[in-house]
């Protein structure tokens, strides 16, 4: 028997219960890639966000790990850098790369690659890659050796 491919999920939409949609559709990656991989979970929500301590322990019987981005580990309100943001491109009325500016999409882009290099993960799969796209550019430009 062959030893099971790592692999990080990281995700924006993590919650339990699950009631449909976007939250159903996670759940169930996640239950399917545990059967076939040793997976590992980043949430770029807070834990209060996630459903708590009930959604903690459901997602951890599925994983080798579940962690949370830096600073949706403390329920700091990461959308606040985005709100602030929009407000100064229409003060301004200029247009700004969002990537660049968005200094959570660089932190959470960094914390990833750390993981996976101290976990020696070499697979990463983005959920929603239509809202992920920032940060998977991003996570693409510093480590472009990385499986994405």
């Amino acid at each position: 028997m062959h030893k099971k491919e790592k692999i990080l999920y990281v995700t924006p939409v993590l919650l339990y219960p699950a009631a449909g949609g976007p939250a159903l559709r996670v759940e169930s990656s996640i239950k399917a890639l545990s059967k076939i991989s040793d997976l590992h979970i980043i949430a770029r929500r807070s834990k209060f966000q996630t459903g708590g301590e009930v959604a903690i322990a459901f997602y951890k019987k599925h994983c080798s790990n579940l962690e949370f981005v830096p600073l949706e580990r403390y329920n700091f309100p990461a959308y606040v850098f985005r709100k602030f943001i929009g407000l100064g491109r229409r003060i301004f009325r200029r247009s700004i790369d969002p990537i660049n500016l968005y200094p959570v999409n660089l932190i959470d882009a960094m914390f990833v690659i750390k993981y996976a290099k101290k976990h020696s993960i070499n697979i990463i799969w983005f959920s929603f890659g239509n809202i992920s796209y920032d940060i998977i550019k991003l996570v693409k430009s510093l480590n472009p050796k990385l499986k994405l």
